[in-house]
């Protein structure tokens, strides 16, 4: 008897609870492609906030109403037109159409992020030792390339006048 009660509860309370679900929130519908287009437009016209460029944009994957006249919508993130794998905005938009919350998942994520993290880090060390030997070379090139050059001249000029030839270092020439 007891069972039978616990049974009947379970069964009474999963039957509420599809109920209560089926009224805050409806399965899948089509949304106009107006709407549509006006929600791609305004998270595109949002890229800069979140560091993104106009190559980094995003298709609607789904879309269902929500609770009190809101709109859900799953947008997959996609680079140059290409989907980007388990990346994802969830979206809910009041009746007017606007934003009300963002929820965005990592544009770069599962099993390979620790890779992409560690791949921008060194992107970002790459660019700035680059920089910096850049800068140095240059200064190099104005300053020390022609002291190098007048050494050789001298010690030729020594090695000539003692009547025999001296090789400068194998550095080879820096001439420009």
């Amino acid at each position: 008897m007891n069972i039978r009660k616990t049974i009947l509860a379970a069964a009474i309370a999963l039957a509420a609870g599809q109920a209560v679900a089926a009224s805050t929130m409806a399965s899948p519908v089509a949304f106009s492609a107006q709407e549509k287009a006006r929600l791609i437009a305004t998270l595109n016209g949002e890229r800069g906030k979140h560091g993104l460029d106009t190559d980094h944009g995003f298709v609607i994957a789904a879309q269902h109403p929500g609770a009190n006249g809101q709109a859900i919508s799953r947008l997959n993130h996609t680079y140059k037109g290409v989907r980007i794998f388990e990346s994802e905005s969830v979206v809910v938009t009041d009746a007017g159409g606007n934003i009300v919350s963002e929820s965005i998942g990592e544009r770069r994520k599962g099993q390979f992020a620790k890779n992409w993290e560690e791949l921008r880090v060194i992107y970002e060390e790459l660019k700035t030792t680059e920089a910096t030997y850049t800068k140095e070379l240059h200064h190099f090139a104005q300053t020390q390339a022609p002291r190098l050059d007048q050494m050789r001249e001298r010690l030729k000029s020594v090695g000539r006048r003692i009547g025999t030839t001296i090789a400068a270092p194998d550095s080879g020439e820096t001439k420009q």
